[in-house]
């Protein structure tokens, strides 16, 4: 829900102006921290973005005069689950540690007098990545050159301190104007990011991560995770950057994180033919499942796709690690040339030998092996030919259908890895479980409470956050598409349908139905 600044009238996310005065709309502040100042330096201005774990505001440095991003972690999910602060905390540490041009800065970390988990950023004017892909659908082979590289480079100096993102994806990734005015690249959020220790690297001890971008090892748990994580992520990126669709996709997450784990992408090239075969060779071994057969570091893929942009040939040979296809046939341009110009035999020069071709037969009469006048074919020899030809085509055939075959089977087949956990230990009934749209959070209806409301579950474990808490029954929830608000079905007053945010809030009726008692619901077809 947006807000006008000056008349205080709401509006749907989609507007972006004020009807009535003709300002632009902001996002309405939950937390009411809009005009308030905290930790005695820094005003909120507005409310800019919100997350499954954070809100961001643009907010003033009283103090150094600057505008600055405040990033705080939502105060509903921080009551809830300890662990959630530190990884919180843990992400304003890690990014301090990351100084570089593609990485946002981060200025400052602390609490408010009112504990609320807080981090400055520096402020960025641009778009986010997927906010471009959805616009252009796709983007030009050197945009994306352009783009890869910079990430690359983000990733090659976190990786360099030994910390990987583990949440790459194309809304992590700010696109912006640099101090020279070209386009800069910014990575965000290290949220997610891990420390893998001096001489091993990091287990899996939660399913974390976007589904759509993670690797597959980050869906087993107690798998080996490195750099080579992001290196997968970053091909998911690539792959949807040059097609300008992502290479999973699947209307549960349950086949999706099948995908990941087993099933082989469409190739690059029939989704966008004017790819080089070299950057289709690439992106293939960056999105390889088994982690060993993926580029080790970031900058050699930036490297060998800059490389297959300006000499593909140069490219296969510099890839080394890369399946070569069969060398082409060179053709001498002159010769080339020559035979096109060439003008067509004509019936007389057919029938009529030439003088070389009565040279070359009087040469053959003395040597057999040279220049062989060929014998008039047998009409048993055409039979045998043609039927050779057919038996060939269908052996051909044959092999295509039975290679389709074993593809579908494997594409197919269950990975024998998968990890099935359990999420809730809630006392009491829970069902109509709903993903968020980034695969992070469960909405569920429970009875813990003694009646039903609805609760939120983070994917990776951790106190689950009752979002109702009305003593009429709520269930059926549904997430927005965006994942901020949830939808569902209450009993309260005449009954009815009720929006909330994600975390806990205001809640808003939308429509008015029938009370239906949910013992009732329950037996209803």
């Amino acid at each position: 829900m947006k807000v006008c600044p000056q008349c205080q009238r709401d509006y749907p996310n989609e507007q972006r102006f004020c009807l009535q005065d003709g300002a632009s709309l902001v996002l309405k502040d939950p937390y009411g921290l809009v005009g308030r100042v905290l930790a005695e330096k820094y005003r909120i201005d507005a409310l800019v973005g919100m997350g499954g774990m954070g809100a961001v505001y643009s907010a003033h440095h009283l103090r150094i005069d600057r505008k600055v991003a405040f990033k705080m972690l939502l105060p509903n999910l921080a009551l809830s689950n300890a662990q959630v602060v530190l990884l919180f905390e843990r992400e304003a540490r890690m990014a301090g540690q990351l100084q570089h041009e593609n990485i946002a800065t981060v200025y400052d970390a602390g609490r408010t007098p009112d504990d609320i988990a807080y981090l400055i950023m520096e402020w960025l004017e641009g778009t986010t990545l997927a906010d471009a892909l959805a616009r252009h659908g796709k983007l030009s082979l050197e945009h994306a050159a352009g783009v890869l590289h910079q990430i690359a480079a983000a990733l090659d100096a976190a990786h360099a301190k030994r910390i990987i993102h583990r949440d790459l994806k194309p809304a992590n990734v700010m696109l912006v104007k640099g101090p020279n005015g070209q386009p800069q690249v910014k990575v965000l959020d290290f949220g997610l990011a891990k420390v893998v220790s001096e001489t091993t690297d990091a287990p899996v001890s939660a399913l974390m991560g976007t589904p759509h971008y993670a690797s597959p090892e980050q869906f087993r748990l107690g798998a080996r995770i490195d750099g080579r994580t992001d290196i997968y992520s970053l091909g998911v990126m690539l792959y949807e950057m040059l097609a300008g669709t992502l290479p999973f996709n699947a209307p549960t997450i349950h086949e999706l994180m099948r995908f990941q784990q087993a099933a082989t992408p469409p190739p690059l090239r029939q989704v966008r033919p004017d790819v080089p075969m070299t950057i289709e060779q690439l992106v293939s071994r960056m999105l390889a499942k088994d982690p060993q057969q993926r580029p080790a570091r970031a900058g050699e893929v930036a490297r060998l796709f800059e490389s297959a942009l300006r000499s593909p040939a140069a490219a296969q040979a510099e890839a080394g690690k890369l399946a070569v296809s069969s060398a082409p046939t060179v053709i001498d341009e002159q010769e080339a040339r020559a035979t096109l110009l060439r003008p067509a035999a004509t019936k007389s020069s057919v029938s009529e030998p030439t003088l070389i071709q009565k040279s070359e037969e009087k040469t053959a009469e003395r040597n057999p092996t040279i220049f062989p006048v060929p014998k008039k074919m047998t009409r048993r020899k055409k039979w045998m030919i043609a039927g050779l030809t057919v038996l060939t085509m269908i052996g051909t055939s044959a092999a295509y259908l039975a290679y389709q075959y074993l593809q579908v089977r494997r594409n197919n087949t269950p990975p024998a890895q998968l990890v099935l956990s359990q999420l809730t230990f809630d006392p009491g009934l829970q069902g109509e479980p709903t993903w968020s749209p980034d695969g992070r959070f469960i909405a569920y209806s429970s009875n813990r409470s003694g009646n039903f409301d609805i609760w939120l579950q983070q994917v990776g474990g951790g106190n689950p956050v009752q979002v109702t808490k009305d003593p009429a029954h709520d269930w059926q929830p549904e997430f927005s598409p965006d994942g901020s608000r949830i939808a569902f079905r209450s009993e309260r007053g005449e009954g009815g349908l009720y929006v909330i945010p994600a975390l806990g809030g205001n809640e808003l009726k939308i429509s008015t139905c029938n009370t239906v008692n949910r013992n009732q619901a329950a037996k209803a077809p």
